[in-house]
């Protein structure tokens, strides 16, 4: 009967372990998965005003490129020039510069609670950059 008792402790103590593990590993690869996603938004939209596209159509596209619902309170998109000055729109484009496109995604949260326990902070910011060349007409 003491064997029973004791198996009973061990699981008592090894449980949390394990699930903290596990949670761990899906916080890690859902915030992964925003990553990569924001990363190929932000690339597909610079590569998109590159050849022509205006503002508006940049925006729309990265709004496309995500399937994940966001906020328009939890999203910056910045489109810039070479010089790292804000670009209103195509005609403001020359050849043979680069268009630069800018993501910040704030408040990510996890899957499971195990975010706010661990880091304290509770909610993410992630970040992409993209730059290209403007091969305009």
């Amino acid at each position: 009967m003491n064997e029973r008792g004791a198996q009973l402790v061990e699981f008592a103590i090894v449980i949390p372990l394990i699930l903290i593990l596990l949670f761990g590993i899906m916080e890690f690869g859902y915030i992964e998965n925003r990553q990569i996603m924001i990363s190929n938004a932000t690339r597909d939209a610079a590569r998109f005003g590159s050849v022509g596209a205006s503002s508006a159509n940049i925006i729309a596209k990265i709004h496309s490129s995500l399937s994940f619902p966001i906020d328009d309170s939890q999203i910056t998109i910045t489109i810039l020039d070479h010089d790292r000055l804000e670009v209103p729109d195509i005609e403001d484009r020359t050849n043979g510069n680069s268009i630069i496109v800018s993501i910040v995604l704030e408040d990510v949260g996890g899957l499971t609670p195990l975010g706010n326990l661990v880091s304290g902070m509770g909610k993410i910011t992630l970040h992409s950059t993209s730059e290209f060349l403007i091969e305009g007409p």
